[in-house]
């Protein structure tokens, strides 16, 4: 799949397929697929998540002097400020939440990490665990912090 993707008027075009060697990027000497730094940026965002603090985790958004926008699970709010993505991740993060990436699709382009995919979410509520699965799509830039994010639970459950 492809598409065009525009940001403060720069506009980038978007392969949600599979990565290419031409897609690879170059990082401290070594490869790295697409699919291999989607899942870095990934993971430093699920850690942030275990520190359970929603300062931690909204830095993950923080870029230069801006905040990236998130269109979170559980709340009907677009989030794009320091003080939206912390009220959000303050509430979020009482259910203890851990993802994993279930499917996967990369690419990179000017210095952006583009990923989509599927992830199950473990919350734990009350002392009982449940499984959310859930569709996303993050924009990462070159040092993993999030430019924009979208997760929603999927309509059709497990």
């Amino acid at each position: 799949m492809s598409g065009k993707l525009g940001y403060k008027g720069v506009a980038l075009s978007v392969n949600f397929g599979e990565a290419s060697a031409g897609e690879d990027e170059a990082v401290g000497g070594e490869v790295r697929s697409s699919e291999d730094k989607a899942r870095r940026c990934f993971n430093l965002w699920n850690k942030a998540l275990a520190t359970k603090k929603a300062s931690v985790v909204t830095a993950r958004y923080k870029y230069g002097n801006k905040y990236g926008v998130l269109l979170p699970t559980l709340s009907n709010k677009v989030r794009r400020t320091k003080e939206g993505l912390e009220d959000y991740f303050k509430s979020f993060l009482k259910n203890s939440p851990q993802g994993k990436i279930t499917e996967l699709y990369a690419s990179q382009k000017a210095g952006y990490t583009f990923a989509s995919g599927l992830y199950d979410f473990t919350l734990t509520t009350d002392g009982k665990q449940s499984l959310v699965p859930a569709r996303f799509s993050y924009v990462f830039n070159k040092n993993c912090k999030i430019i924009q994010h979208h997760s929603s639970q999927m309509p059709e459950g497990n």
